[in-house]
């Protein structure tokens, strides 16, 4: 049974970009092949014909307008348009503990087309039909995170969030979603995070994850070893 991740991921460091990201540009994590949307995907306000907006942004700015149908010129672009979308939601999540709980709108024909168990849940021969589900052990930006990346196709990881992000997704089988959130991790992997990281790596049954976390820890232990040796050396050398 999976269960949620322990500890908090703020001792995951941020990964290195590679090179700086032209406006509405989705930045890509080095090495990892991870895609990572920017800020700026989110704050442009030109219309769907400029190559340079993100999907998102332009069904954002197309909602605005009134008219979103006629201005989404993709499936893609309409679909991100119900991202967090009231407008023809049938079902609602309740995401988080009680007290600090989201509500989220979400389309369950969209989750069962991503997600095998959205689909089970929605249109299985268990199916139930309730207005309202609770999720009292995901966190609401990890939720969402998931969402973008079901309504966008645009993965959007944050050092605070990635671990929790990774749960969700394993918990629902978005396999590229989880697959992104492991190559982010292996990415920021250093010597301050590894323990950390192992335990997670674990926890989420991620074998590449762990080799790479003992990688990091051998690498720590024997250049320690290595200066200890030397201050020793230098030691006995000063006593004598």
């Amino acid at each position: 049974m999976l269960k949620r991740p322990v500890g908090k991921a703020a001792a995951f460091a941020s990964p290195p970009m590679a090179g700086k990201q032209s406006p509405g540009s989705k930045g890509r994590n080095r090495g990892s092949g991870v895609e990572v949307a920017t800020t700026d995907d989110c704050t442009t306000s030109n219309t769907h014909d400029s190559p340079e907006i993100g999907t998102s942004a332009r069904a954002s700015v197309a909602l605005k307008s009134g008219s979103w149908q006629a201005q989404c010129a993709t499936v893609r672009e309409r679909n991100a348009a119900m991202f967090n979308n009231r407008l023809m939601a049938d079902v609602t999540f309740v995401v988080g503990p009680p007290g600090a709980s989201q509500r989220i709108p979400a389309h369950k024909y969209v989750l069962a087309v991503s997600s095998s168990v959205f689909y089970a849940m929605f249109y299985g021969e268990l199916a139930e039909e309730p207005d309202e589900i609770s999720i009292p052990d995901a966190e609401p930006v990890a939720f969402l995170a998931m969402l973008k990346y079901i309504y966008c196709d645009e993965v959007e990881l944050e050092p605070d969030s990635v671990l929790a992000t990774l749960y969700v997704a394993k918990k629902y089988l978005v396999g590229h979603l989880a697959r992104s959130c492991v190559a982010y991790l292996e990415t920021g992997l250093s010597a301050r995070n590894a323990c950390v990281l192992l335990a997670q790596s674990r926890l989420f049954q991620e074998p590449g994850l762990e080799q790479r976390c003992w990688e990091v820890i051998d690498a720590q232990v024997s250049s320690s070893l290595s200066d200890s040796s030397i201050f020793i050396k230098r030691v006995k050398f000063n006593f004598f």
